[in-house]
């Protein structure tokens, strides 16, 4: 019997299984007020959220492609918080339209239009990038339980060498090493093993059908795993550089509504209200830092200038007239004494 057999049967066992607890369920009233019955029929669609996210990313994907390496800003923000920021402040300023083609008839509206999907668009791209860097994360999980799988297998292939029904030489290949791969493919011939003798060893030991296939799942996912944290490297920076130029197109059209906002409402001094900063709350961090000295008033009374401490006395010297006289005469010194 093969692995495919094996798989088929357990299936087999599952499906009917499976058509039991149905029929048990079928019997069952659902209750909508009952809390686990209202969770299965929540209104709040992940996978529609999720198409949100994506499809704005899709349609801003040329513009985030364009934006050049040397107008890339700094992100050193919170992503969902950037992201909520915007999304509050839309309202505030489509409400500013009218005002802000009379003011302003050159402004662009489409950049509040558009803001939202930059906000979508630079959320997909940092979901992306989190997924990139977290790829290989449970590498030590997958590890643990492929091992697990591998010393099961091997102890009871082991012991159906000792009653002569697997050949020794199929066990000394497996060296038991400690590494990713070699737990994988140990794994794998244990398998392998175990299925192609599956028809003379299954009424003979302790392993199930289900073992076979949990072990050869454990290989699966583990390869997966190992080829997944090679690749995360190149993966991972080209995420980065991705968000990096989402947040980069978002910021620069955010600002440019500001600086409208700003213009529009400078008088009644609330544009940080209606489209607060992104960088609002942050600080400079420098709490140290000394005060800054008041500003001169206008119209004060000038503070004389402090008395020395020591009265400057003039110098006196001395000049011997007759000197004064022979001075640069021939013969006569040049300088005066």
């Amino acid at each position: 019997m093969s692995l495919t057999d094996i798989q088929t049967t357990t299936n087999s066992t599952a499906t009917q299984t499976k058509t039991i607890h149905s029929t048990d369920k079928d019997t069952t009233t659902m209750n909508p007020a009952d809390p686990q019955t209202s969770a299965t029929q929540s209104p709040v669609d992940s996978a529609a959220i999720e198409d949100r996210f994506i499809s704005a990313f899709k349609r801003r994907e040329g513009a985030i492609a364009a934006v050049p390496a040397d107008a890339l800003q700094s992100l050193n923000l919170d992503v969902p918080t950037v992201y909520t920021t915007i999304v509050g402040a839309v309202p505030h300023l489509q409400s500013l339209r009218s005002d802000l083609t009379k003011s302003l008839p050159g402004f662009d509206l489409s950049l509040i239009d558009g803001l939202v999907d930059d906000a979508l668009a630079l959320g997909s791209a940092h979901a992306r990038w989190k997924i990139a860097t977290e790829m290989g994360a449970s590498l030590p999980e997958m590890m643990a339980e492929a091992t697990r799988q591998r010393d099961r297998l091997y102890l009871h292939a082991q012991a159906l060498v000792d009653v002569g029904l697997f050949q020794q030489s199929s066990l000394d290949e497996i060296k038991r090493t400690g590494s990713y791969r070699g737990v994988a493919f140990e794994v794998i011939s244990l398998v392998q093993l175990f299925s192609d003798g599956w028809a003379r060893v299954s009424a003979k030991t302790a392993i199930t059908s289900a073992d076979v296939l949990a072990g050869s799942d454990a290989a699966d996912r583990l390869t997966a795993a190992v080829a997944e944290r090679d690749a995360q490297p190149k993966a991972s920076a080209a995420a980065a550089v991705t968000r990096q130029k989402a947040f980069t197109l978002l910021a620069q059209h955010y600002d440019r509504v500001r600086q409208a906002v700003s213009f529009l409402r400078w008088n009644e001094g609330d544009a940080d209200v209606i489209a607060p900063s992104l960088y609002a709350g942050r600080g400079n961090g420098n709490h140290k830092s000394n005060k800054a000295a008041e500003p001169a008033q206008p119209g004060g009374a000038v503070a004389p200038p402090a008395s020395p401490t020591t009265p400057i006395m003039p110098a006196t010297h001395t000049v011997d007239p007759k000197a004064l006289a022979d001075a640069g005469l021939p013969g006569a010194s040049p300088y005066l004494s």
